[in-house]
């Protein structure tokens, strides 16, 4: 076969892989192997570099970025060769478009013109179109939303000439972005419902309930809630009857939006319900955003094990992202040292990874400080700074889970007698004072003695030490409750003054005989509920063994 006729078969070959892309990637790619063995074989270098451009095409429907830039950087580097004008378009603007996708919108947006440039010596209304919209896009990215209306005004001219509807609904949808971002809402809705109106036509139901969730946050901006919520609604009805879990987790999150600014208690469902369809299809960048969420929300409702937990499960796929983002650069700087020649790109390349190195360790530190806090919260009482339920509770099943726990515990569960009265008397602001002033002084007997001390709710309060026998432990609760009477809080009760005192149930004896904390706190419990059945401000204590 010469030269000719294998040009011939190669150009069937190619349009048999244009055809079967979107429905086989991999019998495509396999496809494009054999084509590229017959053009090497027949020397045919210009037919290398198309094979090389729909190799970088199947790439991009696999969401594979950096294979799509390889060999879109190969097939241009041998269309400059050959001096293919066509090649040079289609391969510079798949560059343009891989950089987007890695929000790398310098190097996208120095693609896009260069190939906006030799469009000049070469008419294709379609290719045309579509490097005009893809600028667009990355100005609109890069809140230059004045040049991207220009360029999509340009992109959607051609469109309409072409007659390519579900071209020009997608412009139109990149309107209405655009001029959304801009606050011109009037342009942005007639732009959303011409787009609308396409799409029903052609029947494209993810299209369209990717566009009805758009409508709702319009909508929602303007303060028109029952449509957004009416067309958020569609939105999820239409693309769960399809099943498309990528574009209903988007859905579901703004439902919780929406929901949320009308104090819904249920909001929290749909944000649930989003993270457990972003967890079963892996999808790492929705995750993140969804726990966020959520550990914000929990943080908001003052549930800070619940905001600990998701900020946790937030910082390990951040890492991840992180991790796979670095490699990813780096990937793309070999690329880029290959088939760049210049020094001035070079020290670009240089500028950037170092920028992108200080943004990352800004992030991380951000992070790192968000982390800690909500560690601390989720283990500290908001109100005295001393541990929480949480904590003691967590402490006791650590000393109990001990291999082979050995000595004697003390558990105090400790009460302020007759709090209401004086927060009835005083108010909420000087009760909050007085359960601060018995904390530091209790903490200030703690830290004498190496024990732990912390809130378990209200005005109840738990101390414990280890390796103590009864009668020191009998002297500690009273130490406690001497200290806490010496305060001189006083309330006035049918008009007779009162002292603020405290009222201690003690639990002793050996950590294996107590079996199980719960155990320990309940014996505790029931020696409290004995010394205000007596009289409070006294101490009622049981030794279970030692």
């Amino acid at each position: 076969m010469n030269q000719t006729q294998m040009k011939t078969t190669l150009a069937q070959l190619l349009q048999r892989i244009k055809e079967l892309t979107p429905l086989n990637s991999d019998e495509s790619m396999k496809l494009c192997e054999e084509a590229m063995d017959l053009a090497k074989s027949h020397h045919l270098i210009d037919e290398q570099g198309w094979i090389f451009l729909n190799q970088s095409l199947i790439e991009r429907i696999r969401s594979n970025t950096t294979s799509m830039l390889t060999f879109a950087y190969q097939a241009n580097e041998i269309f400059q060769k050959t001096h293919d004008i066509e090649g040079q378009i289609r391969a510079n603007n798949l560059i343009s478009i891989a950089y987007f996708y890695y929000s790398l919108f310098e190097s996208a947006l120095a693609y896009g013109l260069r190939a906006l440039e030799l469009m000049e010596t070469f008419r294709n209304d379609a290719l045309h179109c579509s490097v005009l919209n893809n600028l667009g896009e990355v100005y609109r990215e890069t809140g230059n939303n004045k040049k991207a209306i220009d360029y999509y005004n340009q992109a959607l001219s051609i469109s309409k000439k072409l007659t390519h509807l579900s071209y020009t609904a997608a412009i139109y949808s990149n309107l209405g972005e655009a001029y959304a971002s801009d606050n011109d809402f009037e342009r942005a809705q007639s732009y959303f419902h011409s787009s609308y109106d396409i799409l029903a036509q052609e029947n494209d139901q993810v299209n369209l309930g990717d566009l009805e969730n758009r409508l709702s946050k319009l909508y929602d901006r303007i303060n028109q809630y029952e449509l957004a919520i009416d067309y958020a609604k569609s939105a999820f009805t239409r693309l769960y009857e399809i099943q498309n879990q990528y574009y209903l987790i988007d859905v579901l999150v703004n439902l919780y939006e929406l929901k949320t600014k009308i104090s819904d208690t249920r909001a929290i469902d749909h944000l649930l319900h989003a993270s457990d369809m972003a967890e079963l299809i892996a999808s790492r960048k929705k995750q993140l955003i969804i726990y966020q969420k959520l550990s914000a929300h929990y943080e908001s409702l003052e549930q800070y094990s619940y905001a600990l937990e998701f900020m946790k499960k937030y910082c390990a796929i951040n890492e991840e992202l992180m991790i796979s983002a670095m490699s990813t650069k780096l990937e793309i700087l070999t690329l880029e040292m290959k088939y760049i020649k210049e020094t001035t790109e070079f020290n670009n390349l240089r500028q950037r990874l170092e920028q992108e190195m200080l943004a990352k360790q800004m992030e991380l530190e951000q992070i790192k400080t968000t982390n800690q806090q909500l560690e601390k919260k989720a283990y500290e009482d908001e109100l005295t700074g001393i541990w929480n339920r949480r904590s003691i509770n967590t402490y006791l099943k650590d000393v109990f889970e001990e291999s082979n726990p050995q000595g004697t515990i003390a558990l105090f569960m400790m009460d302020i007698d007759h709090f209401k009265r004086y927060n009835d008397y005083w108010g909420h602001a000087k009760g909050d004072d007085c359960i601060k002033q018995i904390s530091q002084t209790i903490s200030e007997i703690k830290s004498s003695n190496n024990d732990i001390f912390g809130r378990y709710g209200g005005e109840e309060f738990v101390y414990i030490s280890r390796d103590v026998d009864a009668n020191q432990a009998i002297d500690l609760g009273n130490q406690i409750k001497e200290a806490v009477e010496k305060l001189r809080l006083f309330y006035v009760f049918d008009e007779i003054s009162y002292p603020v005192t405290m009222s201690v149930g003690i639990a002793i004896g050996s950590i294996q005989e107590a079996k199980h904390y719960a155990h320990l706190l309940e014996m505790a419990d029931e020696q409290l509920y004995l010394a205000k059945e007596l009289g409070r401000n006294r101490i009622s204590h049981t030794i279970f063994s030692l």
